[in-house]
C-alpha cells in the first residue's frame, strides 16, 4: 500500500503526521510523494487559521476526481479541523473515507481498513 500524506497547520500537526506514519509503515505502507501514485492519501490540518481549512478542502475537491477514477483509493482527513468540523467535512467532501482528531491518530490504521471493508466513512 502507498500512502501519500499532506500536512498543513502547526508544528504538531508535523509530529502527528509522522506518528501516523510510522504506524502505517508498521502495516506495510510506503510512502510516495505522489497522491497519483497513492492507495491511501491524508491530510492532517489544524483549524487555527481558516488558510489550513481552506487549502485541505481546495485539495478535497481537487482529488474527488481521482477518486472517480480509482474508487478504491482511501481519503482521510486528520487533526484539530477533523475534530472540529467532522459533519462539515463529510458533507462538504463525500469521497472521504476517514475523519480523525488529534485524540483518535493511534486508530487511523484500524479506521482504514474498516473502511475500505465496510464502504462507508468513520
Amino acid at each position: 500500500m502507498k500512502l501519500y500524506i499532506e500536512t498543513v497547520g502547526c508544528q504538531m500537526n508535523e509530529l502527528d503526521s509522522e506518528l501516523v506514519v510510522a504506524s502505517l509503515r508498521k502495516d506495510g505502507y510506503e510512502l510516495t510523494a505522489s497522491p497519483h501514485d497513492a492507495d491511501t492519501i491524508l491530510f492532517n490540518t489544524c483549524s487555527v487559521r481558516q488558510h489550513a481549512e481552506d487549502k485541505v478542502y481546495s485539495a478535497l475537491g481537487r482529488i474527488k476526481r481521482l477518486k472517480q477514477r480509482k474508487p478504491e483509493l482511501t481519503i482521510g482527513v486528520l487533526g484539530c479541523m477533523a475534530q472540529k468540523d467532522q459533519a462539515g467535512i463529510l458533507r462538504r467532501a463525500p469521497h472521504v473515507d476517514v475523519v480523525a482528531g488529534p485524540g483518535q491518530l493511534a486508530s487511523v490504521p484500524a479506521l482504514l481498513e474498516t473502511a475500505r471493508r465496510e464502504g462507508t466513512p468513520q
